[in-house]
């Protein structure tokens, strides 16, 4: 019950920070079979709320870092959340016997055929490229193979950002081909090291359809190519009634930077481009507050970008629920109305801020 109230909760607020959320592959997931979701991982717990949002199967099950069950009532209310502590070298090698629980515990959900994902990557950071692979998703998938998990699957699903932590940004979750994690599986003790990187071989094959993966080196330079490139593509849209860019188009942005192309000019704005943001201005001092409030205090407490989107999510639900409060009732008392006007202006004002995040101004 807690697990479905937040998702839709959440879900409804997330469509307010971003502009788009975009996802793709969804025919390829198996709801009948049991699957292990390996995806990568740039923005700490943003990543699985977001998949939850969507996901068709409602009972998926996610892996996070340990030490954000370290009081007891966050432990359990993570639990009801469907959230199981995975533990790191770095929180000390004692703590790592504590996996086998974690382990065993994925183990028995995949036998009772749910989903659950887990990030390849181990540790978070807002990069857009795909770093080297952990094996602890191998690891996972063979352990459930032994104690006997029929036609496991495993689904790669790549996590991607217009930029982070921008106002109007997009968020695009696309899936992979999935594979059977029995094929793969060691047949004896000595081919198990070996099998372990071939599954991490196989996954990253997946990973790289799905993943925007920028090389590391000119790292900053591409992402200002691409970002311009981005704004560029979405007047065009706005403009002419086009498509949104999505992976395969910063794809061959990336693509574009290194063959030497240079940008085009931008276009001018459109009428209707100019009405929307003329629009959206309009509206911006009633969501002001709310916006510059989240987004200061998630500025004064998160020091790393890593979890500065998932923070700033958190604080704007807050912010705007109190926000649509007092003003939804402010103005339901200056009209003399009574609670039938008073949520009438409330799912009004909702509206509207909907309206303004899908058309605020690009950065």
């Amino acid at each position: 019950m807690l697990y479905q109230s937040v998702r839709l909760i959440i879900g409804f607020f997330l469509k307010m920070y971003f502009r788009r959320i975009k996802f793709s592959g969804m025919e390829l997931i198996d709801e009948t079979k049991p699957t292990l979701l390996c995806g990568n991982h740039t923005n700490a717990f943003l990543e699985g709320i977001l998949i939850a949002t969507q996901y068709p199967n409602h009972k998926l099950y996610f892996l996070a870092r340990a030490d954000v069950f370290n009081h007891p009532l966050a432990a359990k209310i993570l639990d009801k959340l469907h959230i199981i502590p995975i533990y790191r070298i770095r929180d000390g090698y004692n703590a790592l016997d504590r996996n086998k629980d974690t382990f065993n515990k994925v183990t028995q959900l995949l036998k009772e055929g749910k989903h659950v994902i887990i990030f390849s990557e181990g540790d978070c950071v807002a990069e857009k490229r795909l770093r080297t692979l952990k094996k602890g998703s191998a690891r996972l998938a063979f352990q459930a193979v032994e104690e006997g998990v029929e036609d496991l699957q495993i689904l790669p699903v790549g996590i991607n950002y217009s930029d982070f932590g921008k106002e109007g940004e997009d968020a695009l979750i696309q899936f992979s081909e999935p594979f059977n994690a029995k094929e793969l599986y060691p047949q004896s003790e000595s081919e198990k090291a070996l099998s372990l990187n071939r599954f991490n071989e196989k996954l990253v094959v997946g990973l790289k359809k799905v993943v925007i993966d920028y090389p590391i080196q000119d790292y900053h330079k591409i992402n200002q190519y691409t970002q311009q490139k981005r704004i560029a593509a979405i007047l065009e849209h706005r403009n002419n009634n086009g498509k949104d860019p999505g992976i395969a188009e910063e794809r061959q942005w990336v693509s574009d930077y290194h063959e030497g192309l240079p940008l085009a000019p931008l276009k001018k704005q459109g009428f209707f481009e100019r009405l929307k943001i003329f629009e959206s201005n309009l509206l911006t001092p009633l969501f002001f507050i709310p916006h510059f409030l989240s987004h200061r205090l998630t500025k004064k407490v998160v020091k790393s970008l890593d979890f500065f989107q998932s923070m700033e999510v958190a604080f704007r639900m807050v912010m705007v629920i109190l926000w649509s409060l007092i003003f939804t009732t402010l103005l339901t008392i200056l009209v003399g109305g009574k609670l039938g006007v008073w949520i009438v202006v409330l799912i009004f004002y909702f509206l509207l801020y909907r309206f303004h995040c899908n058309n605020r101004p690009i950065q």
